[in-house]
C-alpha cells in the first residue's frame, strides 16, 4: 500500500502517501533496565528527566506526569539533540542499562481516532472512514 484514502459518507477527508500517515514525531521511546540501586529504574529515571524539565507524554499525547508508567518505557518530547544527550547522560548516571531510545513514527491508526488534534490535526471517528489501497479496488474498514 503506497497511497492511503480516507472517505466519509461520500467526502473526501484525506489522500496522502503512506509515508506521509507515517513520518517520525518529536517523540521518543526510552527503554531502560532496574538495577540494585534502582529496582524501579524506569521510575527513577522518569524523575530525573522531569526535574530537568523535560516532557514526558503517553500514548495519544496525554501528558504522564504523577500516572503510573506502562511498562518499562518512557516516551518523552524531544526538543533537539539535546534532549538525547541529557537522557543518555542521566541513565549512566542512574547506572541503569539503556535498552532502546528510538524516535517514534506516526501509525496510520491514528488517521481513525475521535480526539481532537490526533496525529496531523483532524479528527476522525474510527467508524467513519475506510482506506483504500491505491490500485487494489477494495475498502478496509
Amino acid at each position: 500500500c503506497d497511497h492511503v484514502v480516507v472517505i466519509d459518507g461520500g467526502t473526501l477527508l484525506r489522500s496522502s502517501s503512506t509515508s506521509d500517515f507515517t513520518q517520525t514525531t518529536a517523540t521518543l521511546a526510552v527503554e531502560v533496565t532496574d538495577s540494585d540501586t534502582h529496582p524501579d529504574g524506569t521510575g527513577a529515571l522518569r524523575k530525573v528527566l522531569t526535574d530537568a524539565g523535560v516532557t514526558l507524554v503517553g500514548h495519544d499525547g496525554i501528558d504522564t506526569e504523577g500516572l503510573p508508567g506502562a511498562g518499562h518505557i518512557l516516551l518523552i518530547e524531544a526538543t533537539g539533540e539535546d534532549t538525547y544527550d541529557l537522557v543518555r547522560d542521566s541513565v549512566a548516571g542512574l547506572g541503569l542499562g539503556l535498552v532502546r531510545m528510538e524516535q517514534r513514527r506516526h501509525h496510520i491508526a491514528e488517521v481513525f481516532r475521535t480526539e481532537q488534534g490526533g496525529a496531523h490535526g483532524s479528527a476522525i471517528p474510527a467508524a467513519a472512514g475506510a482506506v483504500q489501497q491505491k490500485g487494489s479496488g477494495r475498502d478496509e474498514h
